[in-house]
């Protein structure tokens, strides 16, 4: 079972049943939505070739090639899927501890050339 969710609570909802599902001879593979869950494998993988990798950052949007007002982005994934990240707490991994803060407590501006302008991204 592929789950593409990106929602943290249901992973682990889905993750507690593993022995059931080893047991039934099903695979669950939660949350493997392209990025950032996707993402998040390949940059684990990588860290595994390194003695002590320092840091790690990945970044995902959806701008299109012809921006449109207001928002100036194109949702190409579900609306559902989105809005979790916005609500309840988001799942860090900090100093090799899975971490929980609050959604949008911490954030970042980029500032882009035109058309694109200003990004917040957490």
């Amino acid at each position: 079972m592929t789950d593409m969710s990106c929602n943290s609570t249901i992973v682990f909802q889905q993750l507690e049943l593993s022995p059931q599902a080893e047991k039934a001879g099903v695979s669950i593979i939660p949350d493997c939505n392209l990025v950032p869950e996707m993402g998040s494998a390949l940059i684990l993988n990588g860290m595994e070739h390194f003695d002590e990798p320092q840091d790690a950052y990945k970044y995902d949007c959806g701008l299109p090639v012809y921006l449109e007002p207001p928002w100036n982005y194109k949702l190409i994934f579900s609306i559902e899927g989105s809005t979790n990240e916005y609500f309840g707490d988001r799942i860090y991994i900090r100093d090799w501890k899975t971490t929980r803060i609050p959604a949008l407590q911490e954030y970042e501006i980029f500032d882009f050339p035109e058309p694109i302008g200003k990004l917040e991204t957490s």
